[in-house]
């Protein structure tokens, strides 16, 4: 039988279930006749049964539930919120106080933050309040504090959407390597040292402008054992050869700012290097290996991988990659999407035999499409400058043609 449902499918007892863009059937397995249906708004990404009801959720983030036999109007629920679900005291104050340092200091404003002894999320909702796309995990010990904490803030109407909250030890965070761009230690406002241990702290954050916060800002000074904590965490950065990451006191409060990863490498050319050594200089990487992300950009703009693409490119933390016409560029350690531009012509197949059009480097990226070059800025993917070919004095210039590297300050067509 013809079945318009590609979205999801499951079978629940003699019916079998399919959902798509904008309805969903179900159908009797013994003889394929249509015996159920129902419209909504978006796609059905999932369907699940239990007690007699069907469950329906979208790409919209609505769920539905269908059940009974009488048919009826549907009933609407939404959580319940409030605009200020904490008191607005003195300690309010403090930590929106804390908060607006933070998020100024930093600059960040979208991935992935840790608050840990995050307490009742104060602190982690007035960070959500003050930035765009940054997803916030707490992560509690206390597991009445941490129910405590997603009351509050499904109270607010942001938990699950942009902070969750895990009850679990310092010593057991269950998160990938280097998966944080932000890091606030709020246990230590206190002034005390942070109650996660400085080797947590650095496998978390994120290489290439990773920030972490910690102690007490209002102290004039910083305690015995938050310098101790300091001075620990310098010692890792000695051991570990690592001169690119800073960690500073200001009075009582302090922060790590991290730098490149020692030993990290580049992929900047369709074969690694300008001299096509199909090989980089990275020593970091060592087995075993895991998965840090996965997602975004998937396989919906991409060319089919037979077509013989231009390569990923990686340099300074950034992952770019050429779809249809469209260049995706990518948080390397952590998958945070940073920018995508729609250049026309930014399509290159057929490597087995010709050169890519993409060549990255520190602060740039070159795009050849439409017969010219074009640099783009790597932080914002806006063009920063283009390149046409020269074709010799008073004769104009030409299409820039197939080849494109780059070594210093030299580019090459």
């Amino acid at each position: 039988m013809d079945c318009p449902f590609s979205d999801s499918l499951i079978l629940a007892g003699g019916t079998l279930f399919a959902g798509g863009d904008g309805s969903a059937k179900g159908y009797d397995v013994s003889n394929g006749s249509e015996v159920w249906s129902s419209t909504f708004e978006g796609k059905a990404r999932g369907l699940a049964a239990a007690n007699g009801n069907l469950f329906l959720t979208t790409d919209k983030g609505a769920i539905h539930c269908f059940g009974g036999t009488a048919k009826t109007a549907p009933r609407q629920t939404a959580p319940q919120t409030v605009d200020a679900p904490y008191p607005a005291d003195a300690t309010a104050q403090r930590l929106a106080k804390t908060a607006e340092r933070i998020v100024n200091d930093s600059g960040i404003r979208q991935g992935f933050a840790l608050v840990t002894g995050g307490g009742n999320g104060q602190l982690a909702y007035e960070i959500a309040k003050r930035t765009d796309d940054l997803l916030i995990h707490v992560v509690e010990p206390d597991a009445e504090r941490a129910s405590a904490a997603r009351r509050l803030l499904t109270r607010a109407g942001v938990h699950g959407g942009k902070v969750v909250v895990l009850n679990a030890g310092f010593d057991t965070i269950p998160y990938a390597d280097y998966f944080a761009n932000l890091i606030v230690c709020e246990d230590s406002l206190d002034g005390s040292a942070p109650g996660l241990s400085v080797a947590e702290l650095m496998r978390m954050l994120k290489p290439c402008g990773g920030k972490a916060y910690f102690g007490n800002p209002s102290a004039a000074k910083p305690s015995g054992a938050l310098t101790g904590w300091v001075k620990a965490v310098q010692s890792l950065l000695d051991a570990d050869q690592d001169k690119a990451t800073t960690v500073s006191l200001n009075g009582g409060a302090g922060a790590i700012t991290r730098g490149k990863l020692p030993g990290a490498g580049t992929w900047t050319h369709q074969y690694g290097t300008p001299g096509n050594t199909a090989s980089s200089s990275d020593t970091a990487v060592r087995a075993p290996i895991g998965i840090l992300w996965y997602g975004e950009p998937g396989p919906g703009r991409m060319p089919s991988r037979h077509a013989s693409n231009a390569a990923p490119l990686s340099v300074n933390g950034r992952f770019f990659v050429q779809g249809e016409n469209v260049i995706m560029t990518h948080d390397a350690y952590n998958g945070t999407k940073l920018w995508e531009r729609e250049i026309p012509g930014a399509l290159r197949t057929g490597l087995k035999s010709r050169c890519s059009n993409l060549v990255a480097r520190e602060d740039s990226l070159f795009v050849v499409a439409g017969g010219k070059c074009q640099r783009l800025d790597a932080d914002t993917g806006e063009t920063i400058q283009t390149y046409k070919v020269p074709l010799g004095e008073g004769k104009g210039t030409g299409n820039w043609g197939e080849y494109v590297a780059c070594v210093g300050d030299l580019l090459f067509g």
